[in-house]
């Protein structure tokens, strides 16, 4: 059983793991993403140097399936503006850099759009030292993103990538409301923790709900 679960990871991990030609237009539609904000920025009226640009998620961490076209942006203003400003502002940029896209609303509204084939978010937060200091919910989503990329390497980030499609596979994969399952901040939490898919799988039989880690 070892060697047949081991064949069946090996053939799933092919077709999950980007390849050099995706992982290029990934790189190349990001860089043209943060050339725009960084112009956009620069017509505000704030200091340009106290507002960066952060790219989060599954895209900042390499655990994108192949396939994914989905790129997140944070766009961080200095946390001493307002909280109306930094929506007039994270929209001003939204709508310049993808200027197809339209709002959407979370706890403060934000920009979506396509850029190249790819699904953007541009997403406005303040720039907090830690996350005790968060003022909007979205404050803590880099440091979620910088917590993960120094813990995930290269091999765990398949591993990760395989336990996503495992999950998509039996319709648990996503945390809209619709499905209502694992997301994929919580999937690389948990092959985090237990050190790659086939400990998870192991895990997982032996869960009983509530399940709580520490």
């Amino acid at each position: 059983m070892p060697a047949e679960f081991d064949d069946v990871v090996a053939r799933v991990r092919e077709r999950v793991v980007p390849d050099a030609d995706e992982r290029e237009r990934l790189d190349a539609v990001v860089a043209t993403l943060r050339e725009r904000t960084d112009a956009a920025i620069a017509d505000l009226p704030v200091d340009a140097d106290a507002v960066d640009v952060v790219l989060v998620g599954s895209t900042a961490r390499d655990t994108w399936l192949a396939g994914d076209r989905d790129v997140d942006l944070f766009v961080r203003f200095p946390s001493d503006l307002s909280r109306e400003q930094l929506e007039e502002y994270g929209l001003d940029v939204g709508h310049a850099v993808l200027p197809g896209g339209h709002e959407e609303y979370a706890e403060h509204p934000y920009v979506t759009g396509a850029v190249e084939g790819f699904d953007v978010d541009l997403v406005p937060c303040f720039a907090v030292e830690d996350a005790t200091a968060i003022r909007s919910a979205v404050d803590r989503t880099p440091f979620h993103t910088e917590y993960l990329a120094e813990r995930i390497d290269a091999d765990l980030a398949d591993e990760v990538r395989v336990c996503k499609q495992f999950l998509a596979g039996i319709g648990v994969y996503g945390s809209d409301l619709r499905t209502r399952g694992f997301s994929g901040h919580l999937t690389e939490l948990l092959v985090l923790e237990y050190d790659g898919f086939r400990g998870f799988v192991a895990a997982a039989a032996d869960w009983h709900p509530p399940v709580e880690l520490d």
